[in-house]
Protein backbone atom coordinates (compact mmCIF):
# COMPACT_ATOMS: atom_id res chain seq x y z
CA UNK A 1 0.00 0.00 0.00
CA UNK A 2 1.27 3.23 -1.18
CA UNK A 3 0.55 6.78 1.16
CA UNK A 4 1.70 9.65 0.08
CA UNK A 5 3.66 12.21 3.19
CA UNK A 6 3.15 15.85 2.71
CA UNK A 7 6.29 16.70 0.90
CA UNK A 8 4.97 14.71 -2.03
CA UNK A 9 7.20 11.78 -1.33
CA UNK A 10 5.66 8.23 -1.21
CA UNK A 11 6.03 5.41 1.81
CA UNK A 12 4.88 1.72 0.25
CA UNK A 13 4.97 -0.37 3.13
CA UNK A 14 4.50 -4.69 2.68
CA UNK A 15 5.91 -7.77 4.24
CA UNK A 16 8.72 -9.27 3.59
CA UNK A 17 10.09 -12.57 4.69
CA UNK A 18 7.52 -11.90 7.63
CA UNK A 19 8.86 -8.74 8.62
CA UNK A 20 7.16 -5.07 7.70
CA UNK A 21 9.62 -3.15 5.72
CA UNK A 22 8.94 0.55 4.06
CA UNK A 23 10.54 1.81 1.06
CA UNK A 24 10.41 6.00 0.68
CA UNK A 25 10.13 7.24 -3.26
CA UNK A 26 9.85 10.54 -4.86
CA UNK A 27 6.65 11.50 -6.62
CA UNK A 28 8.31 9.99 -9.66
CA UNK A 29 8.80 6.56 -8.02
CA UNK A 30 12.84 6.87 -7.23
CA UNK A 31 13.68 5.36 -4.18
CA UNK A 32 14.81 7.98 -2.05
CA UNK A 33 16.17 5.79 1.20
CA UNK A 34 17.77 2.16 2.12
CA UNK A 35 14.97 -0.56 2.41
CA UNK A 36 13.32 0.87 5.67
CA UNK A 37 13.19 -2.88 8.24
CA UNK A 38 10.12 -1.22 9.98
CA UNK A 39 9.68 -4.30 12.21
CA UNK A 40 13.10 -5.15 12.73
CA UNK A 41 13.64 -8.83 13.67
CA UNK A 42 9.73 -9.14 15.38
CA UNK A 43 7.26 -12.10 13.67
CA UNK A 44 3.78 -12.84 13.15
CA UNK A 45 3.66 -9.35 12.00
CA UNK A 46 0.71 -7.96 10.07
CA UNK A 47 -1.40 -5.34 7.72
CA UNK A 48 1.22 -2.32 7.90
CA UNK A 49 0.04 1.11 7.73
CA UNK A 50 1.41 4.20 7.24
CA UNK A 51 0.52 7.47 8.45
CA UNK A 52 1.56 10.69 7.46
CA UNK A 53 2.85 13.61 9.92
CA UNK A 54 2.58 17.46 9.23
CA UNK A 55 6.16 17.74 9.91
CA UNK A 56 7.14 15.64 6.30
CA UNK A 57 7.30 12.88 8.97
CA UNK A 58 5.58 9.40 9.25
CA UNK A 59 4.41 6.16 11.46
CA UNK A 60 4.03 3.06 10.61
CA UNK A 61 1.34 0.71 12.31
CA UNK A 62 1.24 -2.58 12.21
CA UNK A 63 -0.70 -6.08 14.11
CA UNK A 64 1.30 -8.78 16.06
CA UNK A 65 0.10 -11.50 17.39
CA UNK A 66 -1.42 -15.10 16.72
CA UNK A 67 -4.90 -16.51 16.34
CA UNK A 68 -6.16 -13.18 15.51
CA UNK A 69 -5.36 -11.95 18.80
CA UNK A 70 -2.82 -8.58 17.98
CA UNK A 71 -1.44 -6.25 19.84
CA UNK A 72 -0.73 -2.63 17.61
CA UNK A 73 2.98 -1.39 17.54
CA UNK A 74 4.25 1.57 15.77
CA UNK A 75 7.43 3.20 14.67
CA UNK A 76 7.93 6.51 13.75
CA UNK A 77 10.26 7.89 11.15
CA UNK A 78 11.83 11.76 10.52
CA UNK A 79 11.17 13.30 7.22
CA UNK A 80 14.84 12.09 5.83
CA UNK A 81 13.64 8.74 6.98
CA UNK A 82 15.82 7.96 10.50
CA UNK A 83 13.66 5.05 12.33
CA UNK A 84 12.93 5.92 16.00
CA UNK A 85 12.23 3.33 18.66
CA UNK A 86 9.20 0.47 18.43
CA UNK A 87 6.37 1.48 20.43
CA UNK A 88 3.28 -0.66 21.49
CA UNK A 89 0.09 1.03 21.83
CA UNK A 90 -1.64 -1.15 24.41
CA UNK A 91 -5.23 -2.30 24.05
CA UNK A 92 -7.41 -5.11 26.40
CA UNK A 93 -9.39 -5.98 23.16
CA UNK A 94 -6.80 -7.26 20.86
CA UNK A 95 -7.79 -6.82 17.33
CA UNK A 96 -8.00 -9.43 14.30
CA UNK A 97 -6.17 -9.18 11.26
CA UNK A 98 -7.73 -6.71 9.35
CA UNK A 99 -6.62 -3.24 8.47
CA UNK A 100 -6.51 -0.62 11.29
CA UNK A 101 -8.05 2.88 10.57
CA UNK A 102 -5.98 5.64 11.89
CA UNK A 103 -6.36 8.80 11.65
CA UNK A 104 -4.26 11.85 13.05
CA UNK A 105 -6.55 14.16 15.56
CA UNK A 106 -4.27 16.64 15.77
CA UNK A 107 -0.48 17.10 15.27
CA UNK A 108 0.20 15.49 18.88
CA UNK A 109 -2.99 12.64 18.92
CA UNK A 110 -3.63 9.45 16.96
CA UNK A 111 -6.90 7.71 17.09
CA UNK A 112 -7.22 3.94 15.96
CA UNK A 113 -10.05 1.81 15.40
CA UNK A 114 -9.86 -1.55 15.13
CA UNK A 115 -11.72 -4.83 14.81
CA UNK A 116 -11.51 -7.85 17.32
CA UNK A 117 -11.98 -11.41 16.50
CA UNK A 118 -15.29 -10.65 18.03
CA UNK A 119 -16.27 -8.26 14.94
CA UNK A 120 -16.31 -5.84 18.10
CA UNK A 121 -15.13 -2.68 16.77
CA UNK A 122 -13.48 -0.43 19.47
CA UNK A 123 -11.68 2.83 19.25
CA UNK A 124 -8.85 4.80 21.44
CA UNK A 125 -6.75 8.07 21.29
CA UNK A 126 -3.12 8.00 22.28
CA UNK A 127 -0.42 10.29 22.08
CA UNK A 128 2.57 9.15 19.81
CA UNK A 129 4.24 7.73 22.29
CA UNK A 130 0.95 5.56 22.38
CA UNK A 131 0.20 6.76 26.07
CA UNK A 132 -3.61 7.11 26.81
CA UNK A 133 -4.85 8.55 29.57
CA UNK A 134 -8.80 7.36 28.11
CA UNK A 135 -9.97 3.65 27.89
CA UNK A 136 -11.29 1.97 25.04
CA UNK A 137 -14.50 3.05 23.53
CA UNK A 138 -17.03 0.15 21.88
CA UNK A 139 -18.06 1.36 18.95
CA UNK A 140 -20.24 -1.17 17.35
CA UNK A 141 -20.22 -4.75 16.02
CA UNK A 142 -19.15 -5.36 12.41
CA UNK A 143 -21.67 -7.20 10.68
CA UNK A 144 -20.57 -9.67 7.73
CA UNK A 145 -22.53 -9.66 4.07
CA UNK A 146 -24.58 -12.32 4.00
CA UNK A 147 -24.01 -14.65 0.87
CA UNK A 148 -27.86 -14.94 -0.48
CA UNK A 149 -28.35 -17.12 -3.43
CA UNK A 150 -32.12 -16.42 -5.11
CA UNK A 151 -33.52 -19.41 -7.20
CA UNK A 152 -36.21 -18.50 -10.26
CA UNK A 153 -37.40 -20.58 -11.96
CA UNK A 154 -39.32 -20.69 -15.40
CA UNK A 155 -41.37 -22.62 -17.41
CA UNK A 156 -40.64 -23.09 -21.23
CA UNK A 157 -42.80 -25.30 -23.33
CA UNK A 158 -44.04 -27.51 -20.18
CA UNK A 159 -39.94 -28.36 -19.02
CA UNK A 160 -38.92 -26.38 -16.10
CA UNK A 161 -35.95 -24.70 -16.76
CA UNK A 162 -33.67 -23.71 -13.31
CA UNK A 163 -31.89 -20.09 -13.37
CA UNK A 164 -29.60 -18.96 -10.67
CA UNK A 165 -28.37 -15.96 -9.39
CA UNK A 166 -25.98 -14.49 -6.41
CA UNK A 167 -26.21 -11.81 -5.35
Amino acid sequence: MKTQLVNSDYIECKIDEGKIVAIKTDKEGNQQTNLLKVSKEQNNVYNPVCLPLSNGGFIIFWLQGTNNENEIYSRRYTAQGLAGKILTFPINNLAKNCDLDISLVNDFFIKIVWITKENKIYSKTFNQEGVSSEDELFVGIKKEPENKINITYEVIDKDVTLKRSVE
